[in-house]
């Protein structure tokens, strides 16, 4: 309720301000680039379509146009040009690329089997309109500099560590333009983002979007000490961008970095289909064997150990070793290749299979099982990321500070050093900080029993203390449990029975199920619709309790089938999970302790499943009533092998939207009503684009249950950074048409995301922001970011685009 009293305060409790994982940066007043057009024709021009292609032909284009310069010069030029595909920047003027001398064909074609580049043009730019800064005056006889070398990539801190650098070498300072046309800001930042891209991996390697020191790299074990398969890595992501703050309007360029975890999975294709036997003896595997081998593995993704790419697995070819299968078109074996043109020698020649994988061109190519590791993590490997791949704000800021230390001008003197500023973009000292508002987090009960303050980061270990108060009447279920060998399930049933009456409820579990169905470790879907099926004669008030616990390693892939089974015949179920900790048998008394604390969970699941009401929070008095929260998460079909395509694909994803309308009626108590709908997704992955299906929900909520809401609060999951604009302007007016067509109804519109330690910390960088015991919010121009680690473990920061309370902007 939200009356009586007693709830906590609402007064701040933590820190006012927190550091972000940005820094500003700004430009040099002579910053400016140079982008050339170019196009790309084969012998029979026509467009060449292929990237790689086109970056072959231009770094042999290049070469011949650079080769007057000397080797030096040519090479520290070379750094400076950042290919795009159809364009490619430069931070200086290219020699023999003037305006006047283009178009210009810049290879014969004579080493590229007649396909040629043409440079069409070029432009030279300056940063955007609105960033532009006056330049400092100078008289007629006077010529404006900033610190950088225009001779060579190289920047300096003050003027005469600039002279005598160009004393030395007979260089000149960057001089100031003044008629340089504004690049628009796609432009600007494409080429700042090529700029720091370079900047990274002059000194750290590239892997996909993030840069990583091999230094780093820690091989995982379990607790017995065995390796895991899988080396981790400490890798930085970063990216420019332009923000606009509440007080000065003119944008700033900031420079956003992020710690992650990256794996790479050791234990190759060979090691694994050579489980328990020794690769130098070539094995020959059974029909069977290989059609279980292409139904796990076609279609799934690898990853190269020799240049780390990635590749969808095609098929397995089971006849052939490296030794064996030629290349046609080099007349050498894949053991030659591998030793000639990659440098790499194989362990395993001799030893079957191959992979075949997509090549360029529609082609398909063949790769030593001994090269390519599985994408996917074992479950053994996944239990042990939130332990191995959490990093501290110490961490963090470690890891920013390196960054900093090679972009800054003057702070190193090794390759790469001073690159960013040598190009005029310079980073400042100190991380970007925010305003933030702690708070208290909601008053919080379980049916009748409080959740003290001081438990708010970890409220699950007392539901074994509620009490339900059912009163004189009560319900006895019918349990039905499935099961399989691998299990004792009559221990793990008394203990959940247990959990269950032991919340007094109107809900009772009797001392024995009413049946037992043993199933097979695979397939046990067929058990249960023998069981289930249409006409059997099943008694009232069935729960199913599935214990089937799938072999170690494996994905329970036929829990979508059962719950599909069992949900259309109208029967509640609970399945219970035994990778985590077997509840049957407990190894020592962590396992003890883990499995009590998710029976009584799976307990209270059960209650909830059969209509009980277990959590109430306090809702603020200022929050009109009746009051709509709107629930939204997609869910993704796992990708399924397909024999006759010999590829794994998914179903459309499903999009699931709930919504409750709180209805105030007699003062304190509170009468809440439920409705919820699914959606079949256009497209397989669709996350987006839901503003339809949200429209309908909210209308056919509303219509349903009766009740206009006076305000409307919508969590929103699975959006990216990157995506939280685009989906706020896709979703929020269809939502705004269903709840209040006039716009009088004030609306909350909150995305729920993981990691707020990598975004907010405070500024003592010894700990992240509280979160857990109190609620954090973040001001960031019109919007607000909301942070905490409970409520739903899984979420820990929201960002608010539309705060409730206050004003409502117009989007």
């Amino acid at each position: 309720g939200r009356g009586g009293g007693g709830g906590r305060s609402s007064r701040q409790v933590g820190p006012t301000t927190t550091l972000t994982n940005s820094i500003l940066a700004t430009l040099s007043p002579g910053f400016k680039f140079y982008q050339y057009t170019i196009q790309s024709v084969d012998k029979n021009d026509k467009e060449i379509s292929s990237l790689g292609r086109r970056r072959q032909i231009f770094g042999i284009g290049i070469n011949s146009v650079l080769k007057k310069l000397t080797e030096r010069e040519r090479e520290e030029l070379k750094t400076q040009i950042f290919f795009q595909g159809s364009t490619f920047f430069s931070s200086k003027p290219i020699p023999g690329l003037e305006a006047y001398r283009l178009p210009r064909q810049i290879c014969d074609g004579t080493e590229t089997d007649l396909d040629v580049i043409i440079v069409k043009g070029v432009q030279c730019f300056g940063p955007p309109t609105e960033m532009r800064i006056p330049a400092p005056a100078a008289s007629s006889s006077e010529v404006v500099v900033d610190f950088r070398c225009s001779g060579c990539t190289k920047a300096f801190k003050d003027m005469p560590q600039l002279l005598q650098h160009c004393k030395q070498t007979d260089h000149s300072p960057e001089q100031l333009d003044d008629k340089i046309e504004p690049a628009t800001r796609p432009i600007f930042l494409a080429y700042v983002n090529c700029a720091l891209k370079r900047a990274m991996s002059l000194r750290m390697k590239l892997w996909g979007q993030f840069y990583f020191d091999e230094s780093s790299g820690k091989d995982l074990k379990n607790w017995k000490g065995d390796p895991l398969g899988v080396t981790l890595y400490r890798a930085i992501q970063t990216e420019f961008s332009l923000a606009t703050g509440k007080v000065q309007k003119i944008p700033r360029l900031l420079l956003t970095l992020d710690l992650r975890a990256k794996l790479i999975r050791t234990k190759s294709l060979l090691d694994t289909f050579y489980e328990g036997f020794d690769p130098k003896n070539s094995y020959n595997f059974s029909k069977n064997e290989q059609t279980q081998l292409r139904k796990k593995w076609v279609g799934s993704v690898v990853i190269s150990k020799v240049d780390k790419k990635c590749f969808s697995v095609h098929d397995i070819i089971f006849d052939h070793s490296p030794a064996t299968l030629m290349i046609d078109d080099l007349k050498m074996s894949h053991e030659e290749y591998f030793a000639k043109r990659k440098n790499y020698k194989l362990r395993y020649p001799r030893t079957k299979p191959m992979i075949a994988v997509p090549g360029r061109n529609k082609s398909i190519i063949y790769l030593p099982a001994e090269i390519v590791c599985g994408d996917e993590l074992d479950p053994k490997v996944k239990e042990l990321l939130p332990k191995e791949a959490s990093f501290t704000p110490k961490d963090r800021d470690d890891a920013i500070q390196k960054v900093k230390r090679f972009l800054r001008p003057g702070e190193q003197k090794s390759k790469g050093g001073s690159f960013l500023p040598a190009l005029g973009i310079v980073i400042k000292e100190t991380r970007l900080e925010i305003p933030a508002e702690v708070l208290p987090i909601p008053f919080m009960k379980m049916y009748n029993m409080n959740i003290p303050a001081d438990k708010g980061s970890n409220w699950g270990n007392l539901m074994s203390k509620a009490k339900f108060s059912g009163g004189s009447s009560t319900i006895n279920l019918s349990p039905i449990v499935v099961w399989n060998t691998t299990v004792q399930w009559e221990n793990v049933y008394n203990k959940i029975r247990d959990s269950i009456n032991g919340f007094e409820s109107r809900f009772r579990m009797p001392k024995k199920p009413y049946l037992d169905i043993c199933v097979g470790p695979k397939n046990h879907w067929k058990e249960v619709q023998k069981n289930f099926q249409k006409g059997a004669k099943l008694p009232q008030n069935v729960f199913v309790i599935d214990f089937v616990n799938p072999k170690m390693g494996d994905r329970d892939l036929d829990y979508p089938t059962v719950k599909g089974i069992l949900g259309q015949g109208g029967y509640l179920s609970q399945f219970v999970n035994f990778k985590k900790c077997p509840h049957h048998n407990p190894r020592n008394d962590k396992d003890k302790k883990q499995s009590h604390t998710i029976i009584c969970r799976v307990g209270a699941q059960i209650i909830n499943k059969c209509g009980i009401l277990s959590w109430f929070v306090q809702i603020p008095p200022t929050i009109p009533l009746p009051a709509m929260f709107v629930g939204i998460d997609v869910f993704h079909a796992p990708r399924t092998y397909n024999p006759a395509t010999k590829t794994k694909s998914a179903k459309e994803s499903v999009a699931a939207i709930v919504a409750l309308i709180v209805d105030s009626r007699q003062g304190t108590t509170f009468e809440v009503k439920c409705y919820q709908q699914t959606f079949k997704q256009k497209k397989i992955g669709q996350e987006y684009h839901l503003g339809e299906a949200l429209q309908t929900t909210g209308t056919l909520a509303i219509k349903n249950i009766g009740i206009k809401p006076k305000s409307c609060f919508i969590f929103r999951d699975g959006v990216g950074d990157t995506a939280v604009s685009d989906t706020i302007k896709q979703e929020l007016p269809f939502i705004r048409k269903a709840v209040s067509p006039s716009g009088d109804v004030p609306l909350a519109y909150m995305v729920c995301q993981k990691r707020i330690a990598t975004k907010f910390v405070r500024k003592s960088l010894n700990e992240g922001m509280p979160a857990g015991k109190s609620w954090c919010v973040v001001s960031v121009s019109l919007c607000s970011v909301i942070g905490t680690n409970e409520l739903f473990r899984k979420v820990h920061w929201c960002r608010t685009l539309i705060r409730l309370l206050g004003t409502v902007p117009s989007i």
